[in-house]
């Protein structure tokens, strides 16, 4: 079964968005652009959040989108996410 390309922008508040809606696993990069004004708090099933500043990019291999969250307390703030499904 070939691959499908997964892309994904999330405008972030300070409500918890999982980075997608249904189990999603996929090999991506979630970037939080250069241009975000402060940090993005993330966080995997629930657990604690952590912050990612402006301009990081993390590659994950293998991941369920949609145990992950992200929010933030400015709403000019995004977060995307770029792969392909496994």
């Amino acid at each position: 079964m070939p691959a499908n390309v997964f892309m994904n922008r999330l405008e972030l508040d300070s409500d918890w968005k999982a980075l997608a809606e249904e189990p999603t696993v996929v090999n991506a990069t979630i970037i939080t652009p250069a241009g975000n004004s402060k940090d993005v708090a993330v966080r995997f099933r629930q657990g604690d959040a952590i912050g990612w500043p402006p301009g990081v990019q993390v590659q994950l291999d293998g991941v369920d989108l949609a145990e992950l969250d992200a929010s933030c307390d400015t709403s000019d703030n995004v977060l995307l996410v770029v792969g392909y499904t496994r």
